[in-house]
């Protein structure tokens, strides 16, 4: 199954995509009671996929986590350590709702921090039921969709630059540089897990900027897969259906390549194969 929120001269409404068709759902146009099984179509609400514009799937989503430092490449490009799963555990930081934005969404530069924003291609997870102290045999029946997350980061984010740093200022200032206006890119559908009959284990993740090829790996490369992320996650806060689980990103990034960070009037292409392509434009922030 393939849920989409669209928008149709001026009207926004919950569907599933079917051979190049949208049936629109009954209800609003949430699809987070969709994505928990809880949907039924609309009579005679059927308009060709050309016709609509896709929107973010989910603005209303209660939290956003994002898994930090979970892919082995990134890990890698970074000069970290890999760490022994047996004695680590997963790392979850997490971003407004107001970062969100959609498929052909412009995504600004921040005009307070302009120099350093950097991309990351990841898969998502949607919960599709909530629940606490997760087993991880049983986090899959969890996963109510999957789609593609660009978890935009400003790598040197530092709001005074005279300031008398304490020690936790890095940090800080690393996940306050998450927060920017459009940094939750996502979309361009919510894919339903059994369109993945051979599992998610080994995803084809893709980035490109301008065309080019930036990241290009595999969820294989995951430290901590979803169903251990689900589990840990779980134990800290109960899970509420349209949660969205970043799983984290391979490597490629811009600060990983030494290559140029984003600018204005670039054009970014986020893609997971099986779930499609998400693709943003760079814009200084003024100019929205």
């Amino acid at each position: 199954m393939i849920f989409c929120r669209c928008e149709l001269k001026g009207e926004t409404f919950a569907g599933i995509m079917r051979a190049g068709q949208i049936h629109r759902l009954k209800g609003s146009d949430s699809l987070i009671e969709a994505i928990s099984g809880h949907w039924e179509e609309a009579p005679g609400g059927t308009v060709p996929v050309e016709s609509v514009r896709l929107l973010a799937p989910l603005p209303d989503a209660p939290n956003i986590f994002c898994s930090a430092a979970n892919y082995a490449d990134h890990v890698r490009e970074s000069g970290l350590k890999l760490p022994d799963k047996t004695r680590s555990n997963p790392r979850f930081f997490m971003k407004p709702r107001g970062t969100v934005r959609g498929t052909d969404d412009p995504v600004p530069i921040p005009s307070a921090s302009p120099n350093s924003i950097d991309w990351e291609c990841e898969l998502a997870l949607v919960i599709g039921r909530g629940g606490k102290n997760i087993p991880t045999e049983e986090a899959p029946a969890y996963i109510g969709g999957l789609l593609v997350f660009n978890d935009f980061s400003d790598r040197h984010f530092r709001p005074l630059a005279d300031r008398d740093d304490g020690p936790w200022d890095p940090f800080f200032d690393w996940l306050h540089g998450k927060w920017h206006d459009g940094f939750s890119a996502m979309g361009p559908v919510v894919v339903t897990p059994d369109e993945f009959p051979e599992g998610i284990s080994d995803l084809p993740v893709r980035l490109r900027v301008n065309g080019v090829v930036r990241q290009d790996s595999s969820t294989q490369q995951m430290i901590f897969n979803p169903s251990e992320l689900i589990g840990f996650l779980s134990r800290l806060v109960t899970l509420q259906p349209g949660d969205i689980i970043a799983t984290g990103t391979p490597g490629g990034v811009a600060a990983g390549l030494k290559c140029p960070f984003l600018k204005p009037g670039d054009i970014v292409e986020a893609e997971i194969a099986g779930i499609g392509v998400l693709r943003n434009r760079i814009v200084a922030e003024a100019s929205l």
